[in-house]
């Protein structure tokens, strides 16, 4: 993040949610905003807000966090997963970068400042789960399914 503000500057805002801690602590003030913990709405409308989301994942099974995203009309923006290949198609609907601070800030620099594409491949996320994903009790099972084969 702090490559992506260097080289973005006051055209980016970058926050984060979840937890309860400073940027000061970490060497990121100025870099990252925190909001932390929020609600279930306020989650819902924090992500309709955003351009883009991070959403890194090194398991064997997706987090849940692309698929609220890309419903919410925010890019995905995550690291490469061959486990998640089934559901995250670089440039399609989501991007991709690999694992290290450099080519994440280059995708996620990529995904700001093109918007057409950007504009594109949210499209393409946003009809993909209204299409497949939109029934979270199915849903559900297929991902318990799926986490109960990856174990």
């Amino acid at each position: 993040m702090r490559i992506v503000k260097k080289r973005m500057g006051m055209e980016v805002r970058i926050v984060t949610a979840g937890a309860e801690w400073s940027p000061r602590q970490f060497g990121l003030e100025g870099v990252v905003h925190n909001l932390g913990l929020l609600g279930y709405h306020s989650t819902g409308a924090l992500y309709r807000s955003c351009t883009a989301g991070v959403a890194l994942m090194m398991t064997c099974h997706p987090s849940y966090l692309p698929f609220e995203l890309m419903a919410c009309g925010a890019l995905v923006i995550t690291n490469s997963n061959p486990s998640n290949s089934w559901l995250l198609k670089d440039r399609e609907n989501c991007f991709l970068a690999e694992t290290s601070p450099t080519a994440l800030a280059d995708v996620l620099e990529e995904g700001l400042r093109n918007h057409a594409l950007r504009e594109k491949v949210v499209e393409n996320a946003a009809q993909m789960i209204a299409e497949r994903y939109s029934d979270w009790d199915a849903q559900m099972e297929k991902i318990y399914r799926y986490m109960v084969a990856c174990s």
